[in-house]
C-alpha cells in the first residue's frame, strides 16, 4: 500500500489510454459519497480532479449529480448498479474519494479495475487509525494488491481558495457585520448526544466571550446532514440554532452547500474558528487561522493529535471557554500550525 500526501493522478490511467490508442485522453471514474451536502467529501473530489489533469475525461458517479455538476463543473452520472457497470467499462482507471458508495462491494470493484488492467486507487482524509474496523479490513484487501491510498491532510493547504471579495460577499449575504474580528461556530452532532449538548453549551459561552471583546461571531454550517446515522434534526444549521437560543438573538449562518473553494475563503477570512467539524479546523490551520477543536470522534482526534492544535479536554470547566476565548485572540500569528 502506498500511503502518501502526493495524489500522483497526472498520469493515472495513461497506460490503458496509450494500450487503446484513444486520442481524447485518460478516463478517470471518481467514485465516493459526493453530491450529499459534506463539504470534507465535496474537498476530496476537488482535489482529485485538480490533480488529474486537463488532460483527463472525468466521470463522477453520485446520487446527486446535478450538484456535483453545478458545484464541481463535471460530468457527473446517477448512481447504480448499472451506470457503475457502463462506467467501469468506459474507464481507465478508477478513483474512489472518501467512502466508497458501493460499502462492502469495494473489494469487488477494486477486483474488477485490477483483473481488467486498469488503475485504482483511494483518496481521505482519514488516518487508517481512525477508520471503523469493516472499513479497515476493506483497505487491507486493497492494500495488499497495490492500490494507491493516499492519506493526506494537505488537501486542505493545496485547494485553492476563492477571493477575498467572494468570502465577504458571503458573509454579508448572510448577515455578518464587517466589522471587528470574527468568530466561526462549527458544531458536528456527536454519537453520544450528551457530547452533542456539551458542544452547544461551549460555542455558546465562547461566542458571549469573543462578544464581550467587540468581536463578531457567525456559524458555519459544513454538512447538510449529520454523519453516524444521526436524525436529521441534529444537522449543522439545527445545532447553530440552538447556540442562538442561548445567546438570545440570531446568529448568522454561511452554509451549506457552500462550494468547498469559497468555504475556505471563509474560514481565511476569520480571526478563529471553533467547532467540531473536521474541514472547518483543517481550513483553519491551512491558513493559519487560530482554532480549537473539539476531539470527540476518532478522526477529529486524531487530525489534532497530529498538528499539535488545541483540544477540548474530555471535562471542561464552566469557565474554561472564556479562558480559551482569550488564548485564540492573543495566540502570536507567527506561532500558528499551518498545513503545508
Amino acid at each position: 500500500m502506498t500511503v502518501t500526501g502526493d495524489l500522483g493522478l497526472a498520469r493515472f490511467g495513461f497506460a490503458r489510454a496509450r494500450r487503446h490508442r484513444r486520442a481524447c485522453g485518460r478516463r478517470v471514474l471518481l467514485v465516493g459519497r459526493v453530491g450529499t451536502g459534506d463539504i470534507g467529501d465535496d474537498v476530496l473530489l476537488a482535489e482529485a480532479l485538480r490533480a488529474l489533469g486537463s488532460d483527463a475525461e472525468p466521470r463522477v458517479l453520485s446520487h446527486n449529480p446535478k450538484l456535483v455538476e453545478a458545484v464541481h463543473r463535471v460530468r457527473a452520472v446517477p448512481a447504480s448498479a448499472k451506470a457503475l457497470l457502463s462506467s467501469l467499462c468506459w474507464c481507465d482507471a478508477v478513483v474512489v474519494v472518501g467512502e466508497s458508495p458501493s460499502g462492502r462491494g469495494w473489494p469487488f470493484l477494486v477486483t474488477a479495475c485490477l483483473a481488467s488492467r486498469r488503475e485504482a486507487a483511494y483518496l481521505t482524509v482519514r488516518g487508517f487509525a481512525a477508520m471503523s474496523p469493516p472499513t479497515r479490513r476493506l483497505r487491507r484487501f486493497t492494500g495488499g494488491r497495490g492500490v494507491r491510498t493516499s492519506f493526506c491532510d494537505e488537501i486542505f493547504a493545496r485547494l485553492p481558495a476563492a477571493s477575498a471579495d467572494c468570502a465577504r460577499g458571503a458573509l454579508a449575504a448572510a448577515g455578518v457585520p464587517a466589522e471587528g474580528p470574527l468568530l466561526l461556530l462549527a458544531p458536528k452532532a456527536m454519537p453520544d448526544e450528551c457530547h452533542t449538548l456539551e458542544q452547544i453549551r461551549i460555542l455558546g459561552a465562547a461566542a458571549r466571550a469573543w462578544g464581550r471583546h467587540g468581536g463578531m461571531v457567525a456559524g458555519i454550517a459544513m454538512s447538510t446532514h449529520p454523519d453516524f446515522g444521526i436524525d436529521r434534526t441534529r444537522r449543522d444549521e439545527a445545532l447553530l440554532g440552538e447556540v442562538s437560543a442561548q445567546l438570545a438573538h440570531d446568529l448568522p449562518v454561511i452554509g451549506p452547500l457552500l462550494p468547498p473553494q469559497l468555504a475556505k475563503a471563509v474560514v481565511g477570512q476569520a480571526g478563529a474558528v471553533v467547532g467540531a467539524r473536521l474541514p472547518a479546523l483543517a481550513f483553519a490551520a491551512a491558513q493559519g487561522v487560530a482554532s480549537l477543536g473539539f476531539p470527540w470522534e476518532e478522526q477529529t482526534a486524531a487530525f489534532l493529535a497530529r498538528h499539535g492544535l488545541p483540544a477540548v479536554p474530555e471535562r471542561p470547566l464552566p469557565g474554561d471557554a472564556a479562558r480559551w476565548v482569550d488564548a485564540l485572540r492573543t495566540v502570536d500569528p507567527r506561532s500558528r500550525v499551518r498545513i503545508v
